[in-house]
């Protein structure tokens, strides 16, 4: 007897409970009975309107008003009433919705239908599978096809590439020491300078090597309309800045600057980059250590990393001209600025592969927000650099005089603060992009302050040399 008093208030209270839930449509129970028909049935060529015909059968003895829900940040939440289905009858009713694609060649609309007027909410789910795989096989093809005006470019960079192995070659020729090691790195004898390491092709080809795996393994998850887009940009770019130093060897005419040597400094931002950027991807899209949480990310992203970046670009500054005595101030700070774009260079293709999308933003937004922030990125890089090269003459030629590693410490922290500086203020006024259908001019307040010191040091560099001795 005790049993059953108990068993009926267990029911009570479910129905209390139940009748206090009407409201509370995520609640729902399966018995909602329906027919479906999706037209298109399969969504895979454009962005359109979808169009979903439910026929609901109501079984109950009293009318059901039927909702729509969807889930949004993984909770079901109510769109809108859609009809009225009275009881013991069915009805059809229809709902338009807009796909739309995000760059993914897969997406899932999950819905409920609940029908509310009995004792609880009863209803279905209703998932619509999107795949875009074809939409992105076709788009491609329409950039591929757009993009054959690049095959005569491609051409001209790649007789550039070889002429410049070639002159790189022949300046590595004039410097080794030792036919047999020609091809490997020398066995340095007691306290012989590291730097020798970088007049040897061994050196490049390991570094190329660690290069080759950084973007195998970003271009093994990309299309290929960002891998020409990206590509296409981060070089234009890059061309831009080399043509800028060339003009100034022509206009100050200072062919005593070694060009073959500011090519040097390029490759060397280049291989720095590649290999940091492959450490990231390690850390972050492997380990996920980066990204366990926000102060992680934070004080990895505003202090760790770009000191580090900073250190290994300073290396080649360091270890290049170990052996020059008679560095000037415009070889020193043009130097820090060759290797600074040769590193945003990497850095402009990695942005451009890993956070936008051709295909979802659209081939010329997407070509003219990689512009734009390619530009700034590599006078960013270019003036962290050069700053490093003008604290590290400074400190050589009035402090200490044999290259010591408190010199590459010192001048990769100035360049830190400014890197840091950077880094914070993109922080706070970040943009979404990749939601953003028009062109989005940005600039970080940073950059403004380094070109004006950039300026003004070449403007009394007279006055600066005397001062510092240089």
């Amino acid at each position: 007897m005790r049993f059953l008093k108990l068993f009926f208030l267990f029911l009570f209270l479910n129905f209390i409970f139940a009748a206090e839930n009407q409201t509370d449509l995520t609640n729902f129970a399966y018995g909602l009975k329906y027919q479906l028909e999706i037209n298109p049935s399969k969504i895979t060529t454009d962005p359109a309107i979808v169009e979903v015909k439910i026929n609901i059968i109501n079984d109950y003895d009293t009318d059901l008003a039927i909702y729509l829900l969807s889930k949004k940040n993984n909770t079901y939440q109510v769109e809108k009433l859609v009809g009225v289905v009275p009881k013991n009858s069915s009805s059809q009713m229809k709902i338009l919705y807009q796909t739309i694609y995000e760059g993914k060649p897969t997406k899932k609309q999950e819905f409920a239908i609940v029908g509310k007027g009995w004792l609880v909410p009863v209803g279905f789910y209703l998932d619509i599978n999107e795949d875009w795989t074809e939409y992105e096989n076709k788009k491609n093809l329409e950039i591929l096809n757009s993009s054959k005006f690049l095959i005569p470019i491609i051409g001209i960079g790649f007789v550039s590439f070889a002429a410049f192995l070639y002159v790189f070659y022949k300046l590595l020729r004039k410097h080794k020491e030792n036919k047999t090691l020609f091809f490997f790195i020398p066995a340095l004898k007691e306290n012989e300078n590291f730097g020798k390491i970088f007049y040897y092709p061994a050196f490049w080809i390991i570094g190329s090597l660690l290069s080759f795996l950084f973007l195998r393994a970003m271009f093994e998850n990309n299309s290929i309309a960002s891998i020409i887009f990206g590509s296409m940009t981060a070089g234009l770019i890059l061309l831009i800045f080399i043509l800028l130093i060339l003009i100034y060897f022509v206009l100050a005419n200072k062919f005593s600057l070694k060009i073959e040597n500011i090519i040097g400094f390029i490759v060397w931002g280049m291989l720095i980059a590649s290999f940091l950027m492959f450490i990231n991807y390690v850390l972050g899209a492997r380990l996920g250590f980066i990204f366990q949480n926000y102060s992680t990310m934070f004080y990895y992203t505003i202090f760790f990393i770009p000191f580090i970046y900073e250190l290994l670009k300073g290396l080649g500054l360091y270890w290049l001209d170990y052996k020059n005595k008679n560095l000037s101030l415009e070889y020193v700070m043009l130097a820090g600025f060759s290797i600074g774009i040769g590193f945003a260079f990497i850095q402009n293709i990695v942005y451009a592969l890993a956070i936008l999308n051709p295909i979802a933003i659209g081939e010329f937004t997407f070509v003219s927000i990689n512009i734009q922030k390619g530009i700034f990125n590599t006078l960013a890089e270019g003036c962290f650099s050069a700053f490093f090269g003008f604290v590290f003459l400074i400190l050589k030629r009035n402090y200490l005089n044999e290259l010591n590693p408190i010199i590459l410490l010192i001048a990769s922290f100035v360049s830190f603060i400014l890197h840091s500086i950077f880094n914070i203020l993109a922080s706070i006024e970040k943009l979404n992009i990749q939601n953003s259908k028009i062109f989005l001019f940005y600039y970080n307040e940073t950059i403004i302050v380094l070109l004006i010191l950039f300026l003004l040091i070449f403007l009394i560099k007279e006055k600066i040399k005397k001062v510092f001795n240089l």
